[in-house]
């Protein structure tokens, strides 16, 4: 099984590279094409976004979490931290859980 990295930042595809993953740079033209041919791919199971290049295609990451199965999809803050903010754990836990942290 293989995991894959799509990426806007050159940063990102380094690190992921160190860790033994490989990644694929795209630009906003160029995404479309390069998550088909991923997941095109059957030995694929892990599918890693930076939340920018997620960004560009998230209805096409909404309908294979629906999905379910294979690949796997994560989205993980690029270099320059999460767009999501800080405190998005707190809050996504509570709204969750009905509390006010």
């Amino acid at each position: 099984m293989k995991a894959l990295l799509i990426s806007d930042s050159q940063e990102a595809l380094a690190g992921f590279r160190l860790a033994g993953v490989e990644g694929r740079l795209v630009d906003r033209e160029r995404i479309a094409s390069v998550v088909d041919e991923a997941l095109d791919d059957k030995e694929l199971a892990l599918l890693i976004f930076t939340e920018e290049a997620a960004s560009w295609v998230a209805a096409t990451i909404g309908e294979l979490r629906l999905e379910g199965g294979l690949p796997l999809v994560v989205e993980v803050p690029g270099p320059e931290g999460s767009l999501r903010g800080h405190d998005f754990m707190d809050r996504f836990l509570g709204n969750a859980l009905g509390v006010k942290a």
